[in-house]
């Protein structure tokens, strides 16, 4: 009997904990705390503590393909345009959010124009009924590695559509006009369908028309590319990357509404990526951020984010500790830097405690210049 006034007790305690989650709309919390009593009473009432499982378990169910269901609707698969014969895809699609690798860094100037840029987007219906554009159409220009193709991708974020990259070795085609019948394509599909367009590597298909090492074909296209920017959606965003701005025809950038163009990093810019792609790491190194910032002068993000995961990566292999990881990295690489900058490299090593003699191992600089060198920086 006492079992029994036990078993109905737990019953009501459990109906008024459930009531508690459904009244206050917590059907998850429901769910779960049903699965568990299935579980912990399966022993009591079998067949009554089974059903409540697989009731459970059914709605959960239910409840994942409606979910599923309702985010099809809501965001339809689209299909990417192909080459006919190939059955290549012409784009690559990339729906927001993209997990992005690194977190751009960028320059006070940068950082301004690519905001202006998403906040235009988003205000292009407010300057529409003012008889203005927002700036839709975005060529990027500077060396590889500085931040490019990242800053397509943040700006598909920002504003919540695809990024579409242009494939090019899917539009390239040998047969005549068969390469302009593909970016008219690729330039429909943005029509229809907004995202942010990435032309990457422009100057492959935007080169001067006067080149005469250039088929005809090529300049065909250029008069092709030329057409289809004119008549780009302003529910799109176009971006042109390139790293050769000097190959591209004079009347491609009339075509654009704002250039952008992304400088190597400076001393500021530098320092941000070494931190960044240390990451945790860093702590450990952190006295030879100086050092690093300095052979790292000149470099790329891109190139900077290599040597500092080869670094991170080599101390895993080696089973060593990162700053002695750094202290061989500077010992492999001093040769292939200019006399300046090992001189200062070795001036910063004697200064940070390592001595002239271990200075000059690692870098080669004579023990007599390393002195000479820190006098005029007034050192003893």
């Amino acid at each position: 009997m006492r079992k029994h006034v036990d078993e109905f007790q737990r019953v009501c305690e459990a109906l008024v904990q459930l009531s508690r989650f459904i009244a206050g709309g917590k059907l998850d919390e429901a769910l779960f705390y049903l699965r568990r009593l299935a579980f912990s009473n399966r022993q009591s009432d079998a067949m009554v503590w089974l059903e409540l499982n697989k009731l459970v378990s059914d709605e959960a169910i239910n409840r994942d393909h409606r979910a599923i269901e309702s985010i099809e609707r809501e965001s339809p698969k689209v299909l990417s345009p192909q080459d006919n014969d190939s059955n290549l895809d012409l784009i690559t699609v990339q729906p927001p959010p993209i997990q992005m690798k690194v977190v751009p860094i960028y320059s006070e100037r940068v950082s301004k124009e690519l905001s202006a840029i998403v906040m235009e987007y988003g205000k292009r219906e407010v300057l529409e009924h003012m008889g203005l554009s927002a700036s839709t159409k975005l060529i990027f220009s500077g060396p590889p590695g500085v931040g490019k193709t990242l800053s397509a991708e943040w700006i598909s974020n920002q504003v919540g559509i695809p990024l579409c990259t242009l494939n090019l070795a899917a539009v390239m085609s040998s047969y005549l006009g068969k390469t302009g019948n593909n970016i008219r394509q690729v330039f429909e599909f943005a029509l229809k369908n907004p995202c942010v367009l990435l032309l990457d590597e422009f100057d492959a298909i935007a080169k001067k028309r006067d080149d005469e090492s250039d088929v005809g074909e090529l300049k065909r296209l250029v008069t092709v590319l030329l057409q289809e920017i004119d008549n780009f959606s302003s529910e799109s965003i176009l971006i042109a990357a390139t790293n050769h701005p000097d190959l591209l025809d004079p009347a491609v950038w009339r075509r654009f509404d704002h250039r952008i163009h992304f400088d190597l990093p400076d001393a500021a810019g530098v320092r941000t990526s070494v931190r960044q792609n240390f990451a945790d790491d860093f702590a450990m190194i952190s006295e030879y951020e100086s050092l690093l910032c300095t052979a790292l002068a000149g470099k790329s993000y891109s190139e900077i984010r290599r040597v500092v995961l080869a670094i991170r990566r080599d101390a895993v292999v080696r089973g060593v500790s990162v700053r002695d990881s750094v202290l061989g990295w500077f010992a492999s690489n001093c040769a292939d830097m200019s006399k300046q900058d090992r001189k200062t490299i070795a001036v910063l090593l004697s200064e940070e405690g390592y001595g002239q003699r271990e200075a000059n191992r690692l870098t080669g600089v004579s023990r007599d210049t390393i002195r000479t060198a820190m006098r005029k920086k007034g050192g003893k």
